[in-house]
């Protein structure tokens, strides 16, 4: 059905962001990724920019709603593979 209400899965890792359009039946109706960059600034030790993880999200969200109307999604369900910030 068409004007099936959506749910969107964002998950985003160490490597990237990805976005899943589920229906209420689970199929997967649209997709996206982007990668997040890694940096070393020596041997041993990696950092990513948080403006980075924010930037993919927001990529990610675009690319779905040019895939499905955005008015059909219902929910986000957000999944993140690193600590929280505080300010």
């Amino acid at each position: 059905m068409m004007n099936d209400s959506l749910v969107i899965g964002l998950d985003s890792s160490t490597t990237g962001t990805k976005a899943f359009a589920f229906n209420s039946k689970g199929k997967i109706i649209a997709k996206a990724s982007e990668p997040i960059s890694l940096s070393s600034p020596q041997p041993n030790y990696y950092e990513q920019n948080s403006e980075d993880w924010w930037k993919s999200a927001q990529k990610v969200l675009k690319n779905i709603t040019r895939q499905v109307k955005a008015n059909r999604i219902k929910a986000i369900s957000i999944s993140n593979q690193r600590k929280p910030l505080f300010r």
